[in-house]
């Protein structure tokens, strides 16, 4: 994009606040080669990631690059035959773990964060360097003496003499025949060797090399003759230590260069994971959203804030591309045009770049080829310009290389030169910008540009609006009004002479009094529908609260319907289980009385359970009907397709949809046995909690929610193929007490083939029902392996 609008719209700033987001000088690069894109798939690629960067702060607030260094200086030391400090190596070690713990976060924060955790798994741990550097540098960065055996050896011996040498020292300082030699029974240490202040008279008794003298020349440093021997063993020994400190730190950097390319691959991968959660991290100092863009040339700002002014910021919203293309921004000084004018042009450009913007989530962007921004006072002494020319240098610029996909911002169009010419000049202007397909906004202040906007096609007026009570500006913009100057309200506010003012007001053309008064009138109508709208919205907010508080009162209703019905349906249930227990109980007895008493013991038995069913039937009538009637009060179906349970309260029963309503709202329900055309209004949506679908045959081959009074008929055969294995179950167990009470001594079980799991379950729950006496396959002819033929007692 055009690197002087950038310039102008103060990119390089926006630049700087995401700097000074990154936690690593790693990322700073990334930052100052950042550009806006123009391809729409790298931008919303960069948006992506941006997005992400949030997510990422969101999801791992242990995200740290604590430890993270610019290694490239060290590396490149290492490649060439150098020797890396102690320090380098604890950073190189550091900045290995850093990416490491990195890598661990991100790769533990779910699927959120694909693009993020796609770089994190390429970071290399280097474990083996990582290992190596701790076994051989202590964390103060001295070599430790794990480092090598060879090393650990020279520095026992070292501490070995050292001890030996201070004993020596002790024994020499103590004894009178060399302590009266001395100034003071101490030693001290010159040029890495122990030395004993000796007087200076004494110096030649003393038997003792000379090391120093004092200052005064009364004191001489010597170097008893019994440490020489064990002094230059010692520092043998110590130059051996250093020898072998310094080739440890030649085999550690060696390895450092081994893995040259793994660190450098881990340092870009950093780097970029920095600068993404730098971006992450201004988004969240701005308040920022991603934009949505769109196909066509349209935008959309919503609530946009310009992202460098601080405080109380008043956001701006609007919209070009869609019903015009050039709008032209009018009102007084200090109003806030040019704002606008920057606010736009920096929000898109950030946009394409890849940054959050702060505006609203509805703004909406069209991606663009270029910006350009003519913006500011362009006067220059040295290139001889004046404010006029150097505007038009940097027009002329401009529309040499506009087109389709540009935008364009012009502040103070014409100003700088005779307001009639510089009038005309910017409407010729405007009007190539519009010819050749740009975006374009201006602000201005020359009426002849609002008559151009409110005429010309693809053109609008536009104002800040001004408070005339008093007389500040309120920084807003107002679509489809020009603006005016206000200079006689601000000038007369300032004090000039209302004389004076009421005489420049003469001087103006009486079109100019038109235009000034059409201004007035327009803004007022437009404050008016303003308020209706405002009235209007604030109706419709009420609406809305109403019609959502009754929406939860009926669907409470509901809910409370639903719970009374289905806890009046266990309670049938439970009725129902309570009578099978019971009659299974009375059978047995009566069998056994059956066996044991003559015949006549066992009618009178017989009786007595008979009168005993009919009473537990009964019951279970009475609270059927009772959870039928509840069913039937349902609400008349609003959509209906094949195989819904609908409720009949005509006929007190249910059935099931075969095919969806008519031309002539007539509905085919299966009812039992029979197949009826009803009308959808005499139909109720069920209320029963079990929505299966029941085959309701003449023949009885479901027993449903029958009575034991309708056992009388029960088909010999169950067919329950397409059941689940608990639904199945639930309903062998029915038809087996039905076919038993009925006395039918042999049933038909089909179940159909299958994978087998349905056969074999019916048969487990076979070998432990009390009524079963043997089951078997089918032959042939009764169905085979699809059927179970039940034998009962």
């Amino acid at each position: 994009m055009d690197r002087f609008s950038l310039k102008k719209l103060e990119f390089h700033k926006i630049k700087e606040m995401l700097e000074g987001c990154c936690s690593t000088p790693l990322g700073v690069p990334y930052v100052r080669e950042l550009e806006p894109a123009t391809e729409v798939e790298e931008i919303l690629a960069r948006q992506a990631e941006t997005t992400e960067a949030c997510h990422a702060w969101r999801l791992c607030p242990e995200l740290s690059f604590d430890g993270v260094a610019d290694l490239a200086p060290l590396l490149r030391r290492a490649l060439i035959g150098g020797v890396l400090e102690p320090q380098d190596l604890l950073s190189c070690r550091d900045t290995l773990q850093a990416g490491e713990r990195l890598k661990k976060a991100l790769l533990s924060a779910g699927r959120e964060l694909p693009r993020l955790q796609a770089r994190a798994r390429r970071i290399q741990e280097c474990r083996t360097l990582q290992e190596k550097i701790n076994l051989c540098i202590q964390p103060d960065g001295e070599i430790s003496d794990s480092a090598s055996p060879e090393l650990a050896r020279l520095r026992q011996q070292i501490r070995t003499l050292q001890v030996r040498i201070r004993g020596l020292l002790d024994e020499i300082l103590s004894k009178p025949e060399w302590n009266r030699y001395l100034q003071e029974p101490i030693y001290t240490v010159r040029g890495d060797r122990y030395v004993v202040p000796v007087k200076q008279e004494h110096r030649s008794q003393f038997p003792g090399l000379v090391h120093d003298l004092s200052g005064s020349g009364a004191t001489v440093f010597m170097e008893p003759l019994p440490l020489v021997g064990p002094m230059n063993e010692l520092m043998a020994k110590r130059t051996a230590a250093h020898r072998e400190e310094q080739r440890i730190l030649e085999e550690l950097t060696k390895m450092v260069a081994a893995f040259h390319d793994a660190i450098q691959e881990n340092l870009r991968i950093l780097g970029e994971l920095d600068f993404i959660l730098a971006k992450g991290h201004l988004s969240s100092k701005l308040k920022g959203n991603p934009p949505r863009f769109g196909d066509g040339r349209c935008l959309v700002l919503k609530s946009g804030r310009h992202p460098l002014l601080r405080g109380k910021v008043v956001p701006l919203d609007l919209h070009l591309g869609r019903d015009f293309d050039c709008l032209i921004i009018t009102g007084p000084n200090t109003g806030g045009k040019t704002v606008a004018l920057k606010t736009v042009g920096l929000l898109v450009v950030m946009a394409q770049a890849g940054l959050h913007i702060p505006a609203g989530e509805r703004t909406v962007l069209p991606v663009l080829q270029n910006v350009f921004a003519d913006i500011g006072d362009e006067q220059s002494i040295e290139q001889s310009l004046s404010t006029f020319s150097g505007h038009m240098k940097n027009i002329v610029r401009i529309l040499d290389q506009v087109g389709e996909g540009s935008l364009v911002l012009l502040d103070e169009l014409g100003a700088g030169t005779d307001p009639e010419q510089g009038a005309a000049l910017g409407m010729a202007i405007l009007d190539r910008l519009i010819n050749k397909g740009a975006l374009i906004i201006a602000t201005t202040h020359f009426s002849e540009l609002k008559i151009f906007a409110h005429t010309r096609q693809r053109a609008e007026n536009a104002s800040v609006e001004f408070d005339s009570r008093t007389l500040q500006p309120t920084y807003r913009l107002s679509i489809g009004v020009p603006g005016e100057s206000n200079a006689f309200e601000i000038a007369a506010r300032l004090g000039l002479d209302s004389e004076v003012v009421e005489r420049a007001r003469s001087f103006l053309r009486p079109e100019q009094r038109e235009l000034s008064d059409l201004i007035k009138h327009l803004k007022e109508d437009q404050f008016a529908a303003s308020s209706a709208r405002a009235e209007a919205e604030l109706e419709r907010a009420e609406v809305e609260k109403l019609k959502e508080k009754l929406r939860r009162e009926e669907e409470r209703l509901r809910n409370k319907q639903q719970e009374i019905l289905s806890m009046a349906h266990e309670e049938a249930r439970e009725l129902v289980r309570t009578a099978r227990r019971e009659a299974e109980q009375l059978i047995r007895f009566l069998r056994e009385k059956m066996r044991q008493e003559d015949a006549r013991i066992a009618l009178e038995e017989a009786q007595a359970v008979r009168q005993k069913l009919g009473d537990l039937s009964g019951r279970i009538e009475e609270r059927a009907a009772a959870t039928e009637e509840s069913a039937f009060a349902g609400d008349i179906p609003d959509t209906l397709k094949p195989g819904d349970v609908v409720a009949i309260p005509r006929f007190h029963q249910e059935g099931y949809v075969i095919s969806p309503p008519g031309p002539d709202g007539e509905v085919l329900v299966q009812v039992g046995a029979l197949k009826l055309h009803l009308p959808i209004k005499e139909l109720r949506r069920s209320l029963k909690r079990d929505k299966q679908k029941k085959e309701l045959t003449a023949t009885g081959s479901r027993s449903g929610g029958r009575t034991i009074k309708e056992h009388a008929q029960v088909s010999p055969e169950f067919d329950f193929r397409g059941m689940r294995v608990e639904e199945s179950l639930k309903e062998i167990d029915k038809y087996l007490d039905a076919a038993y009470l009925a006395g039918i001594n042999r049933v038909s079980l089909i179940h159909g083939k299958g994978t087998g799991a349905l056969r074999e379950a019916v048969r487990q729950y076979l070998s432990k029902h009390p009524f079963v006496a043997s089951y078997r396959n089918g032959n042939y002819y009764e169905g085979g392996t699809g059927v179970t033929i039940v034998e009962l007692k």
